[in-house]
């Protein structure tokens, strides 16, 4: 039999790279919150359907110090499915169909699937029967945050409007670079000074299934 998808959380402007297919990546720093700047990973592990990193640091006399960390996503193959917000729509009595969207682009979304004792769902709550992207999970590998590649940057949902010039996606802002581009959306997302803190983050390669 197989597992239920995992859910992750997407913001807005990365749900509108998946409508664009656009977004074939995403970093996560869930669980690696507290290694150092020292911290390095030795390994990889599978047990079962579960992934581990290998990760080690000296502690604070200086000798080596191993941890084995689980990844909450799952391991290659495993399967997410993506929460966005969603909201009711305002009453309209020329509308019979729908009653609800997707905030990042006002798609119709399923509204039986929630009592709507409020009039919107942040991500973090959006029943799994509302998903409409599911992702399998390709590949698993940890780096810092500030090693992402041009190419990678592309990945994770930068978009260009032609040479030497990137943007976030609903950003206002051009870069000269993907990396760029995909650093101010880190700091969007995570606040001033996280990508100078250079954490370690999982980058979680991915294709759609489902869309």
């Amino acid at each position: 039999m197989s597992l239920q998808p995992k859910p992750i959380i997407m913001s807005t402007p990365m749900v509108l790279s998946l409508n664009d297919d656009a977004k074939t990546q995403t970093r996560r720093t869930s669980g690696l919150e507290g290694f150092s700047r020292a911290a390095v990973v030795a390994g990889y592990e599978t047990k079962g359907r579960d992934f581990f990193a290998r990760i080690t640091q000296p502690d604070r006399r200086g000798d080596p110090w191993e941890a084995m960390v689980k990844c909450r996503y799952g391991g290659p193959g495993g399967q997410l499915y993506v929460r966005e917000g969603v909201r009711r729509k305002p009453a309209d009595p020329n509308d019979r169909g729908c009653c609800a969207e997707y905030i990042a682009d006002r798609a119709p979304a399923p509204c039986d699937t929630w009592g709507w004792k409020n009039p919107a769902l942040p991500a973090i709550h959006m029943p799994s029967g509302m998903c409409r992207h599911r992702l399998e999970l390709i590949e698993i590998r940890i780096e810092r945050v500030q090693s992402i590649s041009e190419s990678d940057a592309r990945a994770e949902g930068i978009r260009s409007s032609g040479p030497g010039v990137f943007f976030w996606p609903g950003a206002d802002r051009n870069y000269a670079t993907a990396v760029a581009a995909y650093m101010h959306g880190w700091v969007w997302l995570n606040g001033q000074g996280s990508w100078d803190l250079n954490p370690l983050v999982w980058v979680l390669s991915f294709k759609q299934v489902l869309r």
